[in-house]
């Protein structure tokens, strides 16, 4: 590659762009504990910690860009906004459109079991059976998990977390497939109802990163060292500890699916 080449590439990176508008724009959606507003409006959550820190890391402000989530790659791709941060799994598929960054969050998927069956179930081969049933958020946790996992089991799909849980704590399921930090908060609120065990949780991850449009080698080199940088100083364990560990930010919300009333 000659030298007018790189510096061909090097102008025309969304790096110089964020630059020369002084603002960094980022493509996100609202979901619990990732992105969402507070009871004043304002929009909080891992996500928005990631995306913050970094505009302030490039010395410019932060434009979110609150996008449906199945628009967020098409939108990416067309310039509407500079970067996804928006817990996207990093998968072939999207990888095939977009570039991602290094991985800033690993994410483990697990299986929350009904108190009533502890000391019965604790494997994948002790739910894999035809008279269990397992129940999940809609399209919330892939297909593919219960598949690969629980192919003889029984799948039912329920419109939220909440009738999820309240399943299983009336014994119409015997537990609920679902992604960190669900099974966390539940088990930390309802100690009396839920069991957690190492042979079910994590049954596998997922991680996300910044998803940015391709040929630009300048934005993937800042995005992956700023991760690096992050991940190597404790910050962004810090901040996921915060959201997805601990309930001190569960009163700054009013539509917490975390919080159980049942």
């Amino acid at each position: 590659m000659t030298q007018s080449t790189m510096n061909e590439l090097a102008a025309a990176s969304v790096v110089e762009e964020i630059k020369k508008r002084g603002a960094l724009r980022v493509g996100m959606w609202s979901f619990h504990p990732w992105a969402m507003q507070d009871k004043s409006g304002k929009w909080i959550g891992y996500e928005i910690d990631v995306a913050t820190r970094l505009a302030e890391d490039m010395g410019v402000k932060l434009e979110l860009v609150p996008t449906p989530y199945a628009q967020l790659v098409p939108d990416l791709k067309t310039g509407k906004f500079d970067v996804i941060i928006s817990g996207i799994g990093i998968t072939p598929e999207r990888n095939l459109e977009i570039n991602f960054s290094i991985p800033y969050k690993w994410i483990g998927v697990g299986i929350l079991v009904g108190k009533q069956h502890q000391g019965k179930i604790s494997s994948i081969a002790d739910l894999n059976k035809p008279e269990i049933k397992l129940v999940r958020r809609g399209a919330a946790v892939a297909k593919n998990i219960w598949r690969d996992y629980f192919p003889k089991a029984q799948d039912q799909q329920l419109e939220d977390d909440a009738k999820c849980l309240q399943a299983v704590l009336d014994g119409e399921a015997h537990a609920i497939i679902s992604n960190d930090p669900k099974p966390h908060f539940a088990l930390m609120q309802r100690p009396d109802a839920f069991y957690i065990t190492p042979g079910l949780h994590p049954i596998e991850h997922y991680c996300v990163g910044v998803g940015m449009r391709k040929g630009d080698p300048d934005a993937l080199n800042l995005f992956n060292n700023w991760v690096d940088q992050r991940d190597k100083d404790g910050w962004l364990k810090e901040r996921s500890d915060y959201w997805n560990e601990s309930t001190a930010w569960f009163d700054q919300v009013d539509d917490n699916p975390f919080l159980m009333t049942g």
